[in-house]
């Protein structure tokens, strides 16, 4: 009579047939001496540990029976009813003559009732302790302490591969087996679990508290971060918190891996061809590009060899990614080129598609997005006819990111959720992770801030989870850009720093350029212009050094931007001029109309006008022949400017109704909304405040329509601080308290405490004290809330400026030295000058004329040229009037060398004061006069109002009548003109009642 076990067993393996289970071939009975045996195929290579200890097996060797121990439990787990092992080990898994794992010993296997409980997909359900079939007899396992000593009573387990719900007396169940099989250090390093221990009771305690080996600090493992996490998931203490073992074969099934190759000995030199395009895998993936690149060259040639086509195919598209990975773009083209001739010649339908891609990826990144929108179709066609999921997702994402640099952001987020959710639905965390990064940037340019910052952290979180170092580094890259939309500059610059560490840890240079360029975009924000020139120089020099031609051109652009801010548009027109020849060189044409358009505004600037056209008309070319929408509205905008600069007004009214039929095709209210917000936010940088209100009221409605508040804030602050800069508080007051409450609303702090400080500075012009101290007090406490200490500083010195005003000069000068001192600590050297000239300010009221002159001269050897103006007025107060006209000359020379028209006017009305205090009468404001004429020709409609108020000013006083109307005439006739222009360009983008309120004032009968 045979045992019930062997009953049990010879049962349990007849029902059972895959490629990665023992095969049953029967079983032999003796029926005189009551023995029995199980025959089962041959497996001549033995167990796992056997095999191993043959020879030099390679990481992709070892992978492949991890990978199929895996896939040989998912067809146990996923029976009708599931099968648990109850004994995995490495003594129980077998190799056989095809190199591939197989399990077998199923002495302990046990049929669980209620399956479909224990192995959905996501966790276990019902929980980990499966319950057997009924009739089936399982004892209890008793841990028994005994002094120092710990006796196992029950049946026998194989103690180092034994999970702890077991050791506490639990059935086993299906966690129970994932927690064994994880048992990969073994297959990587060929040691036992707890190798350092040799006591049955130590190794007991370790399982029972649920202790398992750091397999980081291993050198095999640690080079494969993913398959580690999944080790370290399957090991969890609780059994619910394992996978299962489908998801375990879907987090394996990304690493690289080949099974080992019969003929070929395991301590043989010779690699073959497959193997080593598994080995450049490896090394890609780790970003060590160039010995990848040379192990798939190997690989191409020893294939060659072989006449192993496919091989070839495989190796070249690898080759392919390599380059593409570099921004080496024309290898790469090369590469996947052949590689899909290849595939297409041997009918390889999977590698053709795949190759497809590669050439997607190309076109996309030199911004050909008619030519990458097919190939990408193309390969999403054969994708689903061969029915691979995963390379319909990879298809997807490329889609995504083509019509995201076109701004369409609705048909991008579209794409993006459908490869998210094939990834999700295939186990693919790495394109998961891709397509979250995809949707963040898609969210961020729709001004999505929310959403996108929470894309990049669930990125981050899966690639910290498998270990895709530069994926994380990216995701982190995009949320530094987030926190930068949302001037959140501490945030950004740690999400930029965190990411450079990365970085720099994984070899990455050109992670490393990209976080310092993104660094410098942060410090040129915060006016820390030496810092982001620096920040700057050093990506330029990273990228010159890895022969980044396009990442050298975008930080060429990045300089250019940092001149032109300060006025230096010398200096800014060569950066630009090198960054559209260098675009022009390596065949990017989005980046060679970026550089055109800075270009043009450089000589907009100079006042270079026909220079200014030809670059813009040019940029306009480039923009319409690649569909690039936001750069076609930017330019004919700009162009716009030029036309009313030059009185062509028919000009300027067909690029500002070609601007807004772009706008309307598009039929994405999102990207026109978050592309008149940028256009908005570029006209105050340059500055051109009236043209920055004419966007930013249709960008506030266009947020309203579609419900998002944060936008609609934006615009609202942007309004309020084009509204600021004319000097129109009362209106700004409105647009400032509107953003407050929106802010307040969605709980943005940082907006919040950025309007609080602009409404306290609004309050201190219309002289409502009260309500600028309360602003300035409550933007305080946000920021320390937030922990912005930049935002702090300036709250302060608003502050200061509030009590200074008020004579309340002992509470002013405690403010103002708090405010030096955070700017002292963060290196903030333009606050720390400003700061010095408002203490000048207050020693200047008290006529303490020394200290006064210290600080101003501080200020002015900190910042240039406004505190060289402010020192005037200490010679002025002292009465000798020559000094204060030194000055002023002094503070003109600083502005003359930057060849910036609209700086040396702004100086020049400053003699004109000097004139009238010194009652120089005969010719009324002559230097004010040369103002006047400067903003006239430049086309500076703000500098020029002011300079004719400043004349009016003069006029009055001296009792120059004839000079009074003459300049109010002309103030006037410019208000007219503009109103009229407004009228017939773009009515729609002022509320009537905005326009009938400024021809009102325009009409109004002189005195």
């Amino acid at each position: 009579m045979f045992s019930n076990e062997f009953v049990h067993e010879v049962k349990m393996l007849a029902g059972l047939s895959h490629e990665n289970i023992v095969q049953f071939i029967g079983f032999v009975e003796e029926l005189e001496n009551g023995s029995a045996w199980i025959v089962l195929s041959w497996e001549p290579n033995g167990n796992v540990s056997e095999f191993l200890a043959t020879g030099r097996w390679h990481i992709p060797e070892r992978i492949s029976l991890i990978q199929d121990t895996f896939e040989g439990l998912k067809y146990l787990h996923t029976r009708k009813p599931a099968i648990c092992h109850g004994d995995l080990k490495s003594l129980n898994i077998l190799v056989n003559a095809s190199y591939r794992a197989v399990i077998t010993d199923f002495g302990s296997a046990r049929a669980l009732r209620n399956s479909e409980n224990t192995t959905n997909s996501v966790g276990w359900g019902g929980g980990a302790k499966g319950n057997l079939t009924s009739g089936e007899d399982f004892s209890q396992i008793h841990v028994v302490a005994t002094g120092n000593q710990i006796t196992l009573t029950g049946p026998a387990w194989s103690l180092r591969w034994a999970p702890p719900e077991v050791m506490n007396g639990s059935h086993p169940a299906l966690p129970g087996d994932i927690c064994s099989a994880a048992d990969f250090p073994e297959i990587m390093t060929e040691k036992l679990p707890f190798p350092e221990l040799d006591s049955g009771a130590a190794i007991t305690m370790k399982v029972i508290k649920g202790e398992v080996p750091i397999v980081t600090e291993d050198k095999q493992l640690s080079q494969i971060v993913r398959l580690c996490s999944l080790m370290t998931d399957c090991w969890a203490f609780d059994p619910r918190d394992r996978p299962s073992a489908s998801r375990c074969c879907e987090g394996v099934k990304w690493v690289p891996s080949i099974p080992p190759l019969s003929g070929v000995s395991p301590n043989s030199s010779v690699r073959t061809s497959w193997l080593l395009i598994q080995m450049g895998r490896m090394r890609y993936l780790r970003a060590r590009y160039d010995d990848a690149a040379a192990l798939f060259l190997e690989g191409v040639n020893l294939a060659s060899r072989e006449k192993d086509s496919k091989a070839i195919a495989g190796a070249v598209h690898w080759l392919g990614n390599v380059s593409a990975s570099q921004y080496k773009y024309e290898k790469a083209e090369e590469f996947y080129t052949r590689a899909q001739d290849i595939c297409a010649r041997i009918g390889d339908f999977q590698g053709q598609a795949g190759a497809l891609c590669g050439l997607g990826h190309v076109y996309r990144g030199r911004y050909q997005y008619a030519q990458a929108t097919m190939t990408y179709v193309a390969a999403q066609h054969i994708y689903a006819r061969i029915s691979d999921d995963q390379g319909l997702a990879h298809a997807l994402c490329g889609l995504g990111y083509v019509y995201f640099g076109k701004q369409g952001f609705a048909r991008a987020r579209v794409a993006f959720a459908e490869a998210l959710e094939i990834y999700a639905r295939i186990g693919d965390d790495q394109g998961q992770a891709s397509a979250l990064c995809g949707l963040g940037h898609a969210d961020r340019d729709e001004k999505k801030l929310a959403d996108a910052s929470l894309s990049f952290i669930r990125a981050q979180q899966i690639y910290a989870r498998i270990g895709g170092d530069q994926g994380r580094a990216t995701a982190l890259v995009g949320l530094g850009l987030v926190h930068y939309d949302e001037h959140e500059y501490a945030q950004a610059s740690l999400s930029f720093t965190k990411a450079q560490d990365i970085y720099a840890r994984i070899g990455d240079d050109q992670g490393q350029a990209n976080t310092l360029a993104g660094l410098g975009h942060v410090y040129c924000d915060e006016h820390r212009y030496a810092q982001a020139m620096l920040s700057f120089t050093q990506s330029q020099e990273i990228y010159a050094r890895i022969r980044n031609d396009q990442g050298r051109a975008n930080t060429l652009v990045g300089l250019g931007r940092i001149h032109s801010f300060q006025s230096q548009h010398l200096e800014a027109e060569q950066f630009f001029i090198q960054a559209r020849d260098t675009y022009t060189l390596i065949s990017n044409e989005l980046g060679k109309a970026n550089g055109l358009r800075g270009l043009g505004e450089v000589y907009h600037a100079h006042s270079k006008y026909a220079k200014a056209e030809y670059c813009f008309n040019q940029a306009l070319d480039i923009y319409s022949r690649i569909d690039h929408n936001y750069g076609l509205v930017v330019t004919l905008y700009r162009l716009e400017d030029i036309y009313i600069a030059r009185s062509r007004f028919n000009a300027a009214s067909l690029a500002s109704a070609q601007a807004q039929t772009i706008l309307a095709r598009t039929g994405d209210d999102r990207g026109r909304a978050s592309t008149l917000y940028g256009l908005g936010k570029g006209c105050l940088l340059y500055p051109r405040h009236s043209a920055a209100k004419r966007f930013f009221v249709p960008a506030r409605d266009a947020y309203a329509r579609i419900g998002n508040c944060l936008g609609q804030a934006n615009a609202l602050y942007g309004l309020g601080d084009a509204y600021d800069a004319r000097s129109e508080h009362i209106i700004a007051e409105n647009f400032f308290a509107e953003a407050r409450n929106i802010y307040s609303r969605v709980g943005n702090d940082l907006g919040l405490a950025k309007t609080l400080t602009r409404l306290g500075h609004v309050y201190g012009f219309l002289l409502q004290y009260t309500e600028a101290e309360r602003s300035f007090m409550q933007a305080r406490d946000v920021y320390t809330r937030i922990n912005d200490e930049m935002g702090n500083a300036n709250a302060l010195r608003g502050l200061g400026e509030v009590y200074r005003t008020q004579f309340k000069y002992t509470e002013a000068e405690q403010c103002f030295a708090q405010a030096q001192a955070i700017f002292a600590r963060i290196g903030y050297e333009h606050g720390q000058a400003k700061v010095w000239h408002w203490r000048g300010d207050v020693y200047l009221a008290q006529n303490n004329f020394i200290k006064a002159r210290q600080s101003f001269t501080v200020a002015r050897n900190s910042c240039g040229r406004r505190p060289a103006k402010t020192l005037s007025r200490v010679y002025r107060l002292r009465s000798p009037v020559t000094e204060a006209e030194e000055c002023f000359t002094r503070a003109q020379g600083i502005s003359t060398p930057i060849a910036y028209d609209r700086g040396i006017a702004n100086v020049l009305q400053k003699p004109g004061v000097v004139d009238f205090h010194k009652s120089k009468y005969a010719e009324p404001g002559a230097c004010i006069v040369q103002a006047r004429g400067i903003f006239a020709h430049s086309g500076n409609q703000d500098g020029l109002e002011i300079a004719l108020q400043n004349l009016k000013t003069i006029s009055t006083e001296h009792g120059y009548q004839e000079g009074v109307r003459r300049f109010f005439i002309q103030e006037r006739s410019l208000t007219k003109r503009m109103v009229a222009y407004i009228s017939n360009v773009r009515p729609a983008l002022f509320r009537e009642n905005d326009v009938m309120e400024i021809l009102f004032l325009a009409e109004r009968p002189l005195d």
